[in-house]
């Protein structure tokens, strides 16, 4: 003991001596006889450290090392903790919650299923403790087996529910009896009121914690003692005990529709309805509209705004049926108050408050049914929402405003939700309140520009709502009725008020806020479904669209909206008859912004609505300004001689130019022609695009951005692009020639192998001297990347992403040009690349060396089958040797798999008499065999066993042997 309580203060003395400190009660606390010293030193007078270390200790052993006692000695061993326990000051907090949490953690494991437990309660040294320590031991225990909840089958737990829950009745029974002796008294003894006070409280975290392990409502019901004095709890005037209560009830109710899959009864839910809404709607809206009252400003009025919310959302959910047939019974009153207490938290600051009450209303909408005496509920939740949801008025961006970004879009996005579960019950009710609101901001005394957020919250609304009010045609009822069509015919008129807010002219203030343009876009996106059964109000919408694609604030919606009603009308589109100039405008405007990307992309689909005759027109109308943004560039250049200066302006355009190649593929019903268009953008820009080549060779960013428009164009193009690829190669072999290659650089060849390696041959109108042309180059890019990189000594800290994409570039050579490859001189050498790859740690080159290897040596080619079997008879048992270094030691294990079937496929590949001899070399090289690893003598005979049977199975097996030499 002494020596323990020595260590424990050098410990904490912090000093030179408390690493050696450290280290011997570490090796203590591993001991047998830690067990008993940890509580002979509780007993003692020891100081406060010494006694929070001993606690320390239990705790920790009876989590880890209970296993090693028999029956009666954990059994003693809990009596003995729980009566230090006891005897433990309460100013010793936490020595005293350690200590409870040990016996707790002790008592788990020991009573491993109900009957034990049961038996446990019902020891002569449980009945002796006192209610005090029965409660404190009951949270605990409870608390640990919640700990173990995922181990524990609901089974299991309702079993230990009640298995605790006539203990926790004689507890209540206790507890009464206290309060009861204290009241009668007649004296105000401090400390019997204090002791009064722990007691409640510590009988009320005991229901919770149990509340937490599945004690639910049903259960509470048998014993109506506990739920009566928990729910009375919450009229207290003392804050701790209402907070104590509502986390005891939140957790039972938790636990009633976790367990119960299928809900309560309706006789139990009217049950706990009858006791619970009234304590409800008497003693938590008063707290909740109080804390309200008292602001944001207080962490204690948000925490009980937050535990009221809970409480109220998780106790309506299991009594949901009796709130939606409450109408004219007794509990309605209750019912109201506490449905407008959740309408109220919709406003609230907080982000769990508002999710956890819109998802409850959510819930009970979709329960109501929102019938008409509901009505006034929903028009309540939608002032609410359109109230809370707003932007400030003197909002202009979210880095200088107040309100946080990620909660004010999370906010709305659970907003969208309720709206849309209110609306797909009552539509047209939505409807004609969004048609008042929109009427009231219309009027002369709401045109200036203050009332935007109105406005543009009122519009966020409408399209959230879209498919509810004007349902999409494959979502229509297939039979309609008279009130059916006249409800329709309402609802366009409303669609149609909302359309012609959006056309109004710019003297309109509101409507011009750029947030109000992004709303009413978004509105345009969700309501395109809409235009084909009124085709004659889509040309003015369509042109007011195009028009927004240059208000920058607004263009990503604006994009957004035109990809809509090409796809819902794209004849309306095609027949605008300022197309081709608005897409020029659009282009212009948008290109030196982030947005140009989803607008070229709009404009596209835009072009693909055109007759085939009209969509190269408006190619170029699209790529214009691109082409004289580079000539005026480029003229720069010529008159000032700056490079640095447009360098940035430069690379953004060719990233745009990229962006419009790539999009040009994705033309929904003329792909074909989108092939023969990228040609044509090529060559309407390759003057400028040579000029920006020659000119910034050795200016990265500049040359990475052009790499991407050669890439862009074989990718679009296709099979016929491929009399342009030429150029394009030649191009970038000139920029391998005079700079050090970089990954973007390979880029453009890996395109064209992949996409004309195998198809050219067989593509009409395709010369043979074409493909030789393109093949030609494949051999001359691994020649002479090889030679730049030095890759005989490769350096894999700052070289690993261009090695990686080079052994990409030889892997596609191998599936679409293997002729290419058989003819490169640098095929040996490359082989032997490959293999330094695999032996290294740098997972990016060993995650491409992998396939390249597999399908070389797989190769059906026959002139690279002969020239690799010629590498493998040289190289054949160095190349063993590195893979099974991979499988052993350095091959990341998520990918083990690839080197251990090159093993196979090597092994497969070399003469059949090499083998052994390349295995057991290959092994004895490996770290595990040359440090004596068990599984690795003897591992040559069984491998060569396994080579005869399936390629699955001796993989398997090498796999498992490597991650067992890990370890």
């Amino acid at each position: 003991m002494d020596a323990v309580e020595h260590y424990v203060m050098q410990l904490y003395s912090g000093g030179p001596t408390a690493a050696d400190a450290n280290a011997w009660l570490t090796q203590f606390q591993q001991s047998d006889e830690a067990w008993g010293t940890s509580i002979q030193l509780l007993m003692s007078s020891a100081t406060t450290q010494v006694q929070i270390f001993s606690a320390n200790v239990l705790l920790q052993k009876s989590r880890l090392q209970i296993s090693a006692l028999g029956d009666t000695t954990r059994d003693e061993l809990i009596a003995a903790v729980l009566s230090q326990a006891e005897i433990t000051s309460t100013d010793a907090g936490a020595v005293r919650r350690t200590l409870f949490a040990a016996a707790a953690a002790a008592t788990a494991f020991h009573c491993s299923d109900y009957e034990i437990l049961s038996a446990h309660f019902r020891k002569p040294h449980i009945g002796s403790l006192s209610t005090t320590t029965i409660c404190e031991y009951l949270t605990a225990l409870g608390q640990e087996y919640t700990s173990r909840s995922d181990r524990l089958q609901i089974e299991v737990r309702n079993q230990l529910v009640a298995t605790v829950l006539p203990v926790l009745s004689s507890a209540c029974s206790a507890v009464t009896a206290t309060m009861a002796s204290t009241e009668s008294s007649g004296q105000e003894d401090t400390m019997a009121l204090q002791h009064r006070d722990a007691l409640i409280i510590s009988f009320v975290n005991s229901v919770a914690s149990w509340g937490a392990v599945g004690l639910d409502f049903v259960h509470l019901l048998g014993t109506t003692d506990i739920l009566s004095f928990t729910v009375d709890c919450l009229g207290a005037s003392d804050t701790k005990f209402f907070r104590a209560a509502a986390d005891a009830l939140t957790e039972c109710a938790v636990a009633t529709t976790s367990t119960r899959r299928g809900g309560v009864s309706a006789h139990h839910a009217m049950q706990l309805a009858s006791v619970l809404l009234p304590a409800l709607g008497d003693n938590v809206t008063p707290r909740f509209a109080a804390a309200v009252a008292g602001g944001a400003s207080s962490d204690d009025n948000e925490t009980c705004c937050l535990i009221c919310t809970r409480l109220v959302v998780e106790v309506g959910r299991v009594v949901l049926p009796v709130l939606t047939a409450s109408d004219g019974t007794s509990l309605q009153p209750h019912v109201a108050t506490l449905l407008n207490m959740l309408v109220e938290s919709i406003a609230h600051d907080n982000a769990a408050i508002v999710e956890s009450a819109v998802a409850f209303l959510e819930d009970l909408v979709a329960a109501v049914g929102m019938t008409a005496q509901w009505l006034h509920l929903l028009d309540r939740i939608f002032s609410a929402v359109l109230s809370r949801f707003q932007y400030p008025a003197s909002f202009t961006t979210w880095e200088d405003s107040d309100v946080d970004e990620d909660d004010f879009r999370g906010f709305r996005r659970h907003a969208r939700s309720l709206l849309q579960a209110i609306a797909c019950m009552q539509p047209d009710h939505v409807v004609h309140t969004m048609s008042a609101r929109l009427t009231s901001l219309t009027g002369a005394s709401s045109a200036s520009l203050a009332s935007w957020p109105q406005l543009e919250v009122l519009y966020f609304a409408a399209a959230s709502v879209a498919q509810e009010v004007v349902p999409a045609p494959q979502r229509v009822r297939r039979s309609h009725t008279a009130d059916d069509a006249r409800g329709t015919s309402d609802r366009d008129v409303v669609v149609e008020a909302f359309f012609a807010r959006i056309l109004r002219p710019q003297s309109d203030e509101p409507t011009q806020h750029f947030l109000v343009r992004q709303a009413m876009m978004h509105f345009v996106a969700c309501y395109s479904h809409w235009f084909p059964q009124h085709p004659d109000r889509m040309g003015t919408v369509v042109a007011t669209v195009l028009a927004d694609l240059h208000n920058t604030d607004a263009v990503v919606a604006a994009a957004d909206a035109l990809q809509a009603l090409c796809a819902a009308c794209p004849v309306v589109v095609a027949a605008n008859a300022h197309l081709s100039d608005l897409i020029a405008t659009a282009t212009a405007a948008a290109y030196p912004t982030s947005a140009a990307g989803t607008v070229a992309e709009a404009l596209i689909r835009a072009v693909a609505c055109c007759p085939v005759d009209a969509a190269q027109g408006h190619v170029r109308a699209l790529v214009q300004p691109v082409h004289t943004a580079l000539q005026t560039h480029m003229a720069h250049v010529a008159t000032h001689g700056s490079l640095d200066a447009v360098a940035a302006p430069i690379a953004q355009v060719l990233h745009v130019l990229a962006r419009i190649l790539r999009f040009l593929d994705i033309l929904p019903v003329k792909a074909q022609d989108g092939a023969h268009t990228a040609v044509m953008v090529f060559r309407l820009l390759s003057g400028e695009l040579d000029a920006v080549h020659r000119r910034f060779l050795h200016v990265e960013r500049v040359h990475s951005a052009l790499c991407g428009v050669c890439d862009a164009v074989i990718h679009s193009g296709k099979v016929d692009s491929l009399e342009v690829v030429p150029s394009i190669l030649s191009m970038m072999l000139t920029s391998l020639e005079q700079t050090m290659p970089e990954p973007h650089m390979l880029a453009p060849f890996e395109t064209s192998l992949e996409y004309h390696g195998q198809l050219a041959p067989v593509a009409s109108g395709v010369s043979m001297d074409v493909r030789k042309d393109v093949l030609s180059y494949f051999g001359k890019v691994l020649d002479l990347v090889f030679q730049r990189l030095h890759l005989e000594s490769p350096e894999f800290t700052a070289r690993t992403p261009v090695y990686s994409a080079y052994l990409d570039l030889a892997t596609r050579m191998a599936i679409f040009s293997p002729e290419s490859l058989a003819e490169s001189a640098c095929l040996p050498n490359l082989l032997r690349f490959a293999q330094t790859c695999i032996a290294s740690d740098a997972r990016e080159a060993f995650r491409s060396a992998c396939p390249f290897l597999s399908r070389a040596l797989q190769s059906n080619h026959y002139e690279l089958y002969i020239r690799v079997q010629e590498w493998l008879k040289a190289s054949g048992r160095d190349l063993c040797a590195s893979l099974f270094h991979a499988v052993v030691s350095t091959a990341p294990l998520d990918i083990i798999l690839k080197p251990a079937e090159l093993v196979f496929v090597t092994c497969s590949a070399i003469d059949a008499d090499d083998v052994p001899a390349h295995l057991i070399h290959a092994l004895e090289a490996t770290p595990a065999f040359q440090g004596g690893h068990a599984e690795a003598v003897g591992m040559s005979s069984h491998l060569l066993q396994a080579l005869q049977g399936s390629k699955a199975q001796f993989v398997q097996d090498l796999c498992e042997f490597g991650k067992s030499c890990r370890l």
